[in-house]
């Protein structure tokens, strides 16, 4: 668990996401720019596709 007051800041990576890939490749997408204090949040081709339409 975390505690959501001490979240600096939220990333949406906005492609749909192959979450089989697991935390090495989801992280390789996030690249150099990971930050602590920070959340990162992943969508898959579902999600996104309600969002857009």
């Amino acid at each position: 668990m975390f505690n959501i007051s001490k979240v600096d800041k939220f990333y949406l990576y906005p492609g749909a996401t192959d979450f089989c890939k697991g935390i090495n490749e989801l992280s390789i997408l996030v690249g150099e720019n990971l930050k602590t204090n920070c959340i990162y949040v992943f969508c898959n081709s579902r999600l996104k596709e309600n969002i857009v339409t």
